[in-house]
């Protein structure tokens, strides 16, 4: 497995297509997925979207995808707050909390100082961030007008 920052491209979210839809299906949102692909990369472009994959060699088995800016309650704190993470079952058991870990030095190495990540109901890994010393800060409630 190989770890790497990428960027944001239209390329980049065609390859990501079939795992985001997989992704979507897993957590039982699928039927609403309509991502604005314009949006992240105008993100992106502006410095505050940051894209890690992991690939077996050449194919793509997972990402993870976090905001990446200045916390708006904390203004001297900088922070990354997960949007999307996904891996393949295949490569997931093996892979997850390295991934996560790697993820996490990455950022840190670019000055992050607080991570967050967004867990579904649907597919819970707390527990697994409780073992890497997150900390639950919060829940997000919704419900559609």
């Amino acid at each position: 497995m190989r770890y790497s920052r990428e960027h944001a491209t239209e390329a980049f979210f065609k390859e990501i297509h079939k795992l985001t839809e997989d992704h979507h299906e897993e957590v039982g949102n699928a039927h609403d997925l309509d991502p604005d692909f314009n949006l992240y990369l105008k993100i992106e472009e502006a410095g505050g979207l940051r894209v890690y994959t992991v690939r077996q060699g050449d194919t793509l088995k997972g990402y993870a995808v976090f905001f990446y800016a200045i916390d708006i309650h904390h203004k001297t704190v900088l922070r990354a707050t997960q949007d999307l993470l996904y891996l393949d079952p295949s490569v997931r058991a093996l892979n997850a909390m390295k991934f996560i870990k790697w993820c996490d030095a990455q950022l840190k190495e670019e000055g992050v100082q607080r991570v967050y990540h967004y867990v579904t109901v649907a597919k819970d890994f707390s527990k697994l961030l409780q073992r890497m010393g997150y900390k639950k800060n919060s829940e997000l409630w919704d419900r559609s007008l």
